[in-house]
């Protein structure tokens, strides 16, 4: 379970590349050839190579080695007991993420003991290289897989083509997939190895995992029908629309649509009592386009937000970008405000004929922004 776990985290390292790149360009790199398509078929084969040879070599009893990863682990439960006692110290904390904290914590102490009780080596050398390469290549080539269900866009056809495939079903985080997810396979870690109860609990896992992206798919098609109704009852004409849910959940979604001048744009929850969609538009102020498209870095990133943006002019040679695909959080303080946009981008115009971009920090999100997310989820 380990090694698959590392298989599923393998594609997202590119983001490491935050640390080598400028902004705009760790964007682009970002789900970009470690989350192709063919990807899996040749690193596959590689992951599982050196895995085989790990074991085959008795690294894994090295008490070096042993050492290092029960210290992370060491590490990670006093990470833990330290935002505990953080949050106890500054608001106090209340019983359940107590609770889920310190169980954790137990969790990994109780895996360390069991760690240098059991002697693994037997599992990893009777397996052959080519169930290790199968391990890493459904860990790989299953991960990029689910990203195409958020509104990022995955480049799975890389490096034949910069197309960024994206359903739109499922948001960046949403608990309500993952925690049961996670729940599963956290009781499977805990059972005996090859018993008939701990497999029953792998697959309704997966089972779930299938089903509850079938519902997203479900869900949009449900929305996506409700905001055109309401567009054409408003007399909007549009020339296309783009409808995904808000971060957290699967139930309050957000739709936008595009015509010459305008983003028409509303919510719905599937909790409301009725079909109805408020609707509200935001200049898309394009027009801006004829001094930025000279610029590489606007180009990407119109590329970024598939034309989903409105450009705000905020100083001489200085614009904000807002990326319309992923919502806004917390209320809007106007129908035309854009402060609270999730994606937001300043753009300024240097003196070296180029243009300069950095990420839009919003300093006024909080707990409250949570609170009324979850109150509009429940139809409110």
């Amino acid at each position: 379970m380990l090694w698959g776990a590392v298989a599923g985290t393998i594609p997202d390292l590119d983001i490491l590349t935050n640390f080598f790149m400028s902004e705009i360009n760790a964007t682009i790199a970002h789900r970009h050839i470690t989350h192709a398509i063919v990807f899996p078929f040749f690193m596959a084969p590689l992951f599982g190579w050196l895995v085989y040879k790990f074991y085959k070599g008795d690294f894994d009893k090295n008490p070096i080695y042993k050492g290092t990863i029960s210290a992370i682990g060491a590490l990670l439960a006093a990470g833990i007991l330290f935002l505990l006692a953080l949050g106890i110290y500054q608001n106090g904390l209340s019983p359940i993420p107590l609770t889920i904290g310190l169980a954790l914590v137990g969790l990994i102490a109780l895996r360390i003991r069991n760690y240098w009780k059991t002697d693994f080596s037997r599992l990893g050398t009777t397996a052959t290289k080519k169930e290790w390469s199968w391990l890493f290549f459904w860990g790989l080539f299953t991960h990029p897989l689910l990203d195409c269900f958020t509104s990022y866009g995955t480049q799975i056809f890389q490096p034949f083509s910069d197309y960024r495939v994206a359903f739109s079903t499922v948001a960046v985080a949403d608990p309500f997939y993952t925690i049961p997810f996670l729940t599963c396979v956290i009781i499977a870690g805990y059972l005996t190895r090859n018993t008939k109860k701990r497999a029953i609990i792998n697959w309704i896992g997966i089972v779930f995992s299938c089903l509850y992206l079938l519902l997203t798919i479900r869900n949009k098609m449900v929305v996506t029908k409700i905001f055109e109704d309401n567009l054409a009852q408003h007399n909007i004409k549009y020339n296309r629309t783009f409808v995904s849910p808000t971060i957290l959940n699967n139930i309050l979604w957000q739709g936008v649509a595009e015509s010459k001048y305008k983003f028409y744009y509303g919510n719905y929850s599937l909790l409301d009592n009725k079909p109805v969609i408020k609707i509200d538009s935001l200049y898309k102020h394009h027009n801006r386009r004829a001094t930025l498209s000279q610029y590489k870095n606007y180009n990407t990133l119109r590329w970024f937000s598939n034309n989903y943006f409105t450009l705000d002019s905020v100083a001489p040679n200085k614009y904000k970008m807002n990326d319309l695909r992923f919502g806004i959080i917390g209320n809007l303080k106007t129908p035309r405000d854009t402060s609270r946009f999730v994606f937001q981008f300043y753009l300024t115009e240097n003196d070296q004929n180029g243009l300069d971009m950095e990420t839009f920090r919003n300093t006024e999100r909080g707990s409250s922004d949570i609170t009324n997310l979850w109150n509009r989820i429940k139809g409110n």
